[in-house]
């Protein structure tokens, strides 16, 4: 069913799926969700979304861990 896959939401649940994630990489103010062709049609987003991130350094460094907690969970999308 997908479910053991990222889960990507955009703006609300009927812009939502498992799986279709290539790549999620967190620098220093914004994150990027890579898409493969599929996931971003169904998303109706284009395959690159850039996130911003809060310009707080606490903040900043509690979302990265949890950001590196949840890629490391899902073993493809782990730190190298």
């Amino acid at each position: 069913m997908g479910q053991d896959d990222l889960h990507v939401t955009v703006n609300d649940q009927s812009r939502s799926r498992y799986g279709g994630v290539l790549a999620l990489t967190v620098a220093s103010q914004e994150g990027l969700i890579q898409l493969t062709p599929e996931a971003a049609a169904e998303l109706q987003v284009t395959e690159e979304l850039r996130i911003a991130l809060p310009d707080d350094a606490t903040d900043y460094a509690q979302l990265h861990g949890s950001l590196v907690k949840l890629c490391d969970s899902y073993g493809q999308y782990g730190r190298s």
